[in-house]
């Protein structure tokens, strides 16, 4: 971990290419490709490992179940479900994010979020790794929490808010409190670029992994959409390598509230944030809603037994146990949408978040749907 921070930083005393030698020991795991790509980034950004000794699995073709995908192949990349301690996405997200905590000696952490969020979890492992102390404040009832997922189990303090009111004027008074103390309150503007710049790494594996010969050329890349923070990785590290053939869609359930315009706001400050670290990235973000392509499930095209018999036949055939059901629908939806592809022999990567070592985070209430090929909602103000 370095001592500079992330926004403003330090000139480092180590030149760019030492200090990726350094870190390339056998000590490091998981060390992000971001780094070996753009080593002068190595010594202006904090970053910790919270992944463990073990290699991702690559992306593998779906061939038995090819009657499904038509004309086309279907490639499926899994996230990390043996990692030590955190999930595989979770752990990349907050990486960045804990070098530039333990960067900034903060020793404590309040972290506002809804009571059915899996992120309480993540932050609540990756605090109890670095004895950072965690107070986690939920909006909601405790019965509205993923069952297994319970952060106090790693020594994070918790408390349910039922009124949103009583849950704004907390976070106002523990914001207060942070100013005079060395505390941190999440959400935090600086800690969110961050979140993004995790996932940028990714996708410059995905490269290498075809430029090695391991997987053909990829013409889509299907991404599920939440906070928004993987997409924009994503696309910011397509960008980055001038990946221009391949085209990045995002996935978004119709519970999922990010609009287009927060992504482009993320993405903006994201971009601007690396071209002051290194200049010659001369990365541009994308400057309209027409640059991200998202798509939204429609809630009447799709049946849910279909759905669950979908989910059923790919334990059966590929081996895939989708433990998120939104997945599944976005999974049934992605199959609509490739129905309407007038290209042939197109080969598309699933990249899924879902793994079992989150069982069993199951979202409720989702109405079943297809893809309808239109922007995101704008932000409400």
């Amino acid at each position: 971990m370095q001592k500079s921070g992330f926004w403003p930083w330090s000139k480092p005393k180590l030149s760019p290419l030492l200090m990726v030698d350094a870190l390339r020991s056998e000590t490091v795991e998981c060390f992000p490709a971001v780094f070996y790509r753009f080593p002068e980034l190595a010594s202006r950004l904090n970053w910790v490992s919270l992944r463990g000794p073990h290699q991702e699995p690559p992306p593998r073709r779906l061939s038995r179940s090819q009657h499904y995908w038509g004309q086309h192949y279907f490639y499926l990349k899994e996230e990390n479900d043996r990692a030590d301690l955190i999930f595989e996405g979770d752990a990349r997200r907050l990486e960045f994010c804990m070098g530039e905590l333990l960067a900034r000696s903060i020793k404590k952490l309040v972290l506002f979020d809804e009571a059915r969020s899996g992120r309480p979890l993540a932050w609540a492992q990756a605090c109890s790794l670095y004895s950072v102390e965690l107070d986690i404040r939920l909006l909601g009832e405790p019965s509205e929490r993923p069952s297994g997922l319970q952060p106090e189990a790693f020594g994070a303090k918790l408390s349910f808010y039922k009124s949103p009111k009583r849950f704004e004027w907390a976070e106002r008074i523990a914001r207060l409190k942070a100013k005079v103390s060395k505390a941190l309150v999440l959400p935090d503007p600086d800690f969110e670029p961050l979140e993004a710049l995790g996932y940028i790494s990714p996708i410059m594996d995905l490269r290498a992994e075809i430029d090695s010969g391991n997987l053909p050329e990829i013409d889509f890349l299907l991404l599920p959409v939440r906070s928004g923070s993987a997409y924009i990785g994503f696309e910011l590290g397509r960008r980055l390598l001038g990946w221009k053939s391949l085209r990045l869609i995002g996935l978004r359930g119709e519970s999922d509230q990010v609009s287009a315009n927060e992504l482009l706001q993320l993405s903006q400050v994201l971009a601007n944030r690396m071209n002051e670290l290194s200049p010659s990235l001369n990365l541009t973000p994308p400057k309209s809603e027409a640059e991200v392509q998202i798509f939204e499930l429609d809630s009447t095209k799709v049946d849910p037994d279909f759905v669950k018999r979908l989910g059923y036949r790919m334990l059966e055939l590929e081996a895939w146990e989708i433990d998120d059901s939104l997945e599944s629908y976005l999974l049934a939806g992605a199959l609509s949408w490739m129905k309407s592809l007038k290209e042939e022999s197109l080969k598309i990567l699933f990249w899924s978040f879902s793994s079992r070592a989150r069982r069993p985070l199951v979202l409720q209430n989702l109405k079943p749907g297809a893809f309808e090929q239109r922007p995101p909602k704008r932000a409400r103000h």
